[in-house]
């Protein structure tokens, strides 16, 4: 009896927890898709990013004015779990991180990127653009 109990707590508590998500997004590339936008500082200058998906596993970077080092840039991503790939000319090869979409804000972690511009560009939080938030004071 008490062997079934533990089987049964066990199998409740992971479905909680499966169902649950521990609070974040489902990270889908439906999730993804549109337009993120974040202010970016650099020792070069500061801009405004924004960074669109396509539902096709594609991907765009571009900014609004011209800073030294940084350049519109665009390719293929490739989503594994909570984990993207992205692979673009202006950088020669692949980077992966992993990423979390949550209440509105998307952020990246590197786990492994050859690319210092990709990396200096994406790190940070990325907020969807065109999309109001409301204020929280």
């Amino acid at each position: 009896m008490i062997k079934r109990n533990i089987t049964i707590s066990a199998i409740l508590l992971l479905l909680i927890l499966q169902s649950s998500g521990c609070g974040d997004s489902a990270n889908t590339g439906e999730e993804l898709s549109g337009t993120w936008g974040r202010h970016v500082m650099s020792e070069s200058g500061s801009y405004e990013g924004f960074l669109t998906f396509g539902t096709d596993g594609s991907f765009a970077f571009t900014f609004e004015g011209e800073v030294k080092g940084h350049e519109w840039s665009a390719g293929k991503y490739r989503l594994s779990g909570r984990d993207i790939t992205f692979e673009d000319s202006s950088c020669g090869g692949k980077g992966r991180y992993r990423f979390l979409v949550k209440s509105g804000a998307l952020s990246f972690i590197p786990l492994g990127d050859g690319c210092g511009k990709r990396k200096s560009v994406l790190a940070g939080e990325w907020k969807r653009h065109g999309v109001s938030t409301p204020d929280t004071d």
